[in-house]
């Protein structure tokens, strides 16, 4: 008993920290009594590693806060209740008088389990808007004006008319408005909005469009020809047609805390060669300014880099050609942009287990496409992956290893990718004139084509592993990114996070749905109710793969129809 409680006390050490993440008090009884059957009931009953309260109350192994109905006590030698009193059948091995009382508190600590699957009565406030009123309220939310003479008759003939073809531009107003208002409801979705600053250049921000993650749901939502699903596939991605009244003649840059220069006092340049510098040409495709008139699908073989250096010190160019706009797969998961926004650490940075580790790309996933925040894991499921005797502090902990699970195998997709430069800053750019100075592009680099190809792992097998709604443990392997994209798409997840942002913006209800998982015997009737309700309105978006039915749904929802969202909900009996 001795050794397993240094083991645990081990395990809770947080991340190198001083101070210790206490678990919560349930959380705490449960990690003890498991950390006994580890010890003294694995290894012969290896089917009974359940992992959560509520997988042992389904098993019927145990009845909450009755010790002489669950099994798993009463089987125990030395309990002072009825029963089989024959476990272990190895006498060395009979639990502790303390170890007994750990389970038998343990027990009598847990909660109904059933209580989330009571029928609910719900009763909504008041009277349900009138139809003109709807439809004002619809096109409040779809373009954030207001239009008093809008001919539209109903919230779906609104949403069906947000249709374009790709490559078409429109000028009518109405069309313009959603497609303005859209945008940026679709980059608030996004936690990352802007390039790291470690990783901020002079024109990244001139051939890099922060936004291009949310141009994928827009065109999803107004192409026709753009479902839903398609999105996370492929290389294929989607970018806007602008149109601007004036050429723009300032640099979106980043340069001694300025965000605008004149773009005439710069040049790119492709190269390292201070003597003979040379101009990137033909210049790059800088990034659109201007309304936003219609969708296209970006080329991928624009803007090329024909060297690329590892840092502004280092002379020595990179081998290959550098495609700028090449993702990995994926389609957004894989893309340049979100590579880039999400990339925290410095230029070929190795991280502590010599390898390039995209954790903060792992992390952004979870957060931008499962809508959850770590862990994803409870501590029952990372507990195998603690290894006390490592080297690395973050593998000796359970707090560090319940976040590092689930985020280092994501992260192996994208271990062989680091970040590259353009050029040096060259100390003579142009005869002409003193004042002209070079522009660095920062972009992501496949170091398989470099001079570290010895010094990491490329290609690695992942993994993506999270809890999902209902709880379920979900540990699937992957070979790419691609592959990423096409597992995430056959969970329901990720179509409850869509629903959960949307629902958000059209309700201005709060949803939580890391508490859809982690407190599922504790919702209120309401939030049971609403929870509910995004899984209903996330299985038909899967089956469908449309935002625009989706929304539909969303605004016939009564939820929406009722003013100020007035809704009585209880759960029956109670």
């Amino acid at each position: 008993m001795a050794k397993t409680i240094a083991v645990a006390l081990i395990l809770l050490l947080g991340c190198n920290k001083k101070t210790d993440f206490l678990l919560e008090e349930d959380d705490q009884k449960l990690f003890e009594v498991t950390l006994i059957f580890k010890e003294k009931c694995l290894h012969c009953h290896e089917p009974y590693k359940f992992k959560t309260n509520r997988e042992w109350v389904n098993s019927e192994l145990v009845v909450p806060r009755n010790l002489e109905n669950s099994l798993i006590y009463t089987s125990l030698r030395g309990v002072s209740v009825a029963g089989r009193k024959n476990m272990p059948i190895n006498k060395q091995e009979i639990l502790s008088e303390k170890e007994l009382d750990a389970i038998k508190d343990w027990i009598n600590s847990l909660k109904e389990i059933n209580y989330h699957d009571k029928e609910i009565e719900i009763n909504f406030k008041g009277e349900k808007i009138s139809n003109k009123i709807h439809v004002e309220k619809c096109v409040r939310h779809i373009t954030q004006k207001y239009y008093p003479n809008v001919s539209y008759t109903s919230c779906n003939a609104i949403v069906d008319s947000l249709t374009l073809k790709r490559g078409e531009v429109t000028n009518d107003k109405f069309i313009l408005s959603a497609l303005r208002n859209f945008q940026f409801v679709h980059n608030s979705f996004y936690k990352s909005y802007n390039f790291n600053k470690n990783n901020e250049s002079w024109g990244t921000f001139e051939l890099f469009d922060s936004s291009e993650a949310a141009y994928g749901l827009t065109a999803s939502l107004f192409l026709k020809a753009v479902d839903y699903n398609q999105i996370f596939q492929g290389k294929k991605l989607y970018g806007p047609i602008r149109v601007k009244e004036k050429p723009s003649v300032m640099l979106v840059s980043k340069r001694d805390d300025k965000i605008k220069l004149k773009k005439d006092k710069f040049l790119w340049l492709n190269g390292n060669d201070d003597d003979n510098p040379k101009k990137w040409s033909p210049y790059p495709d800088e990034v659109e300014r201007g309304q936003i008139k219609g969708f296209k699908q970006y080329s991928l073989k624009r803007n090329l880099v024909f060297q690329a250096y590892k840092s502004v010190q280092e002379p020595t160019p990179l081998g290959g050609i550098f495609n700028l706009h090449d993702g990995h797969g994926g389609g957004i998961l894989g893309s340049t942009v979100y590579t880039m926004l999400n990339y925290s650490n410095n230029f070929f940075q190795v991280m502590d287990d010599k390898r390039f580790t995209m954790r903060s790309w792992s992390k952004a996933i979870f957060n931008d496409y499962l809508c959850r925040n770590l862990p994803v894991i409870f501590k029952y499921d990372a507990l195998a992956s603690v290894d006390i005797k490592s080297d690395l502090p973050f593998n000796r902990s359970v707090n560090c290893m319940q976040c590092h699970k689930s985020i280092d195998p994501m992260a192996k997709a994208l271990s062989f990718v680091s970040l590259g430069h353009n050029n040096t800053i060259a100390k003579r750019i142009d005869l002409k004139s003193e004042e002209i100075g070079a522009l660095q592009t920062i972009f992501p680099i496949d170091v398989r084509k470099s001079m570290l190809n010895d010094k990491y792992k490329s290609n690695e097998k992942g993994a993506l592993i999270y809890r999902n709604y209902e709880g379920k443990l979900i540990n699937l392997k992957f070979e790419n990114i691609n592959d990423l994209g096409l597992i995430m798409l056959k969970q329901l997840d990720p179509y409850i996070c869509i629903t959960k942002n949307y629902l958000e913006y059209f309700t201005n209800l709060t949803i939580d749905l890391d508490q859809l998982i982690k407190n599922r015997n504790q919702h209120s009737a309401k939030e049971k109710y609403i929870y509910d309700e995004i899984i209903t309105l996330g299985k038909k978006l899967k089956k469908n793969q449309s935002l625009k039915s989706l929304i539909k749904n969303i605004l016939s929802h009564n939820l929406y129809l009722y003013k100020d969202n007035q809704i009585q909900v209880k759960y029956k009996n109670d």
